[in-house]
């Protein structure tokens, strides 16, 4: 049997195994459990990227655990709610309505407002508050000191001397980047599940991309890493995707856009990475996001040297894995909620050109408009209206379903 041949085995009622060998089979879709609600075949396929563990890491570190719960909170949340936590260990101290500050000295009352409630219950009145938050040295950060002679001076309480500052972070909750991710994602995910139990792979591979770009197939990063995978240019080389060159700051055909070969490209980069450590199929995502060859990596032994380590690496790296598994929470309690009831996906095909044609004709050639044929195919970018840019015999494309 395939590594990853339950990838189309019935998930009502079930959390997937990381151990393969006792994994349902394909027969067990007759066994459903018929007191559970319908799922249509599209949250099904949801539910095989939700239900996934294979990335999962034990509980024993608290600071991975943490990070996780603080993910969760801001996937749940939409950007009407803020949510606040300590930068230094991840703990979510309150979400609350965001209010939307014009300036920056708004945007400090609402932070103060918020740490008011959180550390001092309500008592302290506001505009006392702010006085002394002026003695603060750095914006959002709570000093010790400072808090001790709240205590001291409104509240009559004696704090232990301490010299360190509690920092505290604020993020708008990203519901949206699940939501609108898998709208994007839902043409392409039939393919995708498929080809991923072709390859013995595992379906929360798909979490990647809506961390990475929320599949946004057009999204460029400030490091100029692009498509819904974010690859580099000189990655994208390597992995032998097709770059053209840059021509009025456009590259008018650039694969690590491409739907497809993207995905194809990215998902065998990732399988050879599990395939290094098969003990630790974990660290595949953390070496897709820091790069495979750190020294960092060399020598470990155990499930917990390897978590050690990513507790130590840099922020973004240490929040990939956390993130995918919050995701993939987020993602399941949205899908058992009925949050896609009724969603259909649009239908694609997938074709060979027989023949080069210009992007004027493809509504003659292939019968669809050219903005549906960008839409599908956003390997194209043809900024100018009046050139009849060409596409040339062979490339595969993308099409709507008739």
């Amino acid at each position: 049997m395939k590594t990853a041949s339950w990838l189309k085995a019935g998930l009502l009622g079930i959390v997937l195994s990381s151990n393969i060998a006792n994994a349902p089979s394909k027969s067990h879709l007759s066994l459903l459990d018929k007191s559970k609600p319908h799922y249509s075949q599209f949250e099904k396929n949801l539910l095989l990227i939700a239900n996934d563990n294979t990335y999962a890491f034990s509980n024993s570190l608290d600071v991975l655990v943490l990070e996780k719960e603080k993910w969760h909170s801001i996937f749940s949340n939409d950007s009407t709610n803020t949510i606040i936590y300590d930068t230094k260990t991840s703990e979510v101290l309150d979400v609350r309505p965001t209010v939307f500050a014009q300036t920056q000295e708004e945007r400090n009352k609402i932070v103060l407002d918020s740490l008011q409630s959180i550390f001092l219950g309500g008592f302290l009145p506001k505009n006392e508050f702010l006085n002394l938050y002026e003695k603060v040295p750095t914006q959002h950060e709570i000093n010790v000191d400072v808090l001790n002679k709240i205590h001291q001076e409104f509240l009559g309480i004696k704090m232990p001397e301490q010299k360190s500052k509690r920092p505290i972070g604020m993020v708008f909750g990203k519901k949206h980047k699940i939501t609108d991710g898998i709208t994007r994602m839902s043409p392409f995910i039939e393919y995708y599940l498929k080809r991923l139990d072709e390859k013995n792979m595992h379906p929360n591979f798909l979490v990647i991309p809506l961390i990475e770009s929320s599949y946004n197939h057009k999204a460029k990063s400030r490091a100029n890493a692009v498509g819904a995978f974010q690859i580099t240019y000189h990655t994208g080389k390597d992995l032998g995707l097709t770059i053209s060159r840059q021509r009025g700051g456009v590259r008018v055909y650039d694969y690590r856009r491409h739907p497809l070969e993207a995905f194809e490209k990215s998902s065998d980069y990732m399988k050879r990475l599990e395939d290094i450590t098969p003990k630790f199929k974990f660290l595949a995502p953390i070496k897709y996001n820091y790069g495979p060859n750190r020294r960092v990596f060399k020598n470990l032994k155990t499930p917990k040297q390897a978590l050690e380590v990513i507790a130590n690496l840099n922020k973004e790296t240490k929040n990939y894995l956390p993130e995918i598994l919050a995701v993939q929470e987020v993602l399941h309690d949205l899908i058992i909620a009925g949050y896609w009831n009724g969603f259909i996906p649009e239908k694609i095909k997938i074709s060979k050109l027989e023949k080069t044609i210009g992007i004027k004709e493809v509504k003659e050639e292939l019968n669809v408009e050219r903005e549906d044929f960008l839409k599908f195919n956003p390997q194209y970018e043809f900024p100018n209206k009046n050139i009849d840019y060409k596409i040339s015999k062979g490339r595969k494309i993308i099409l709507p379903a008739d």
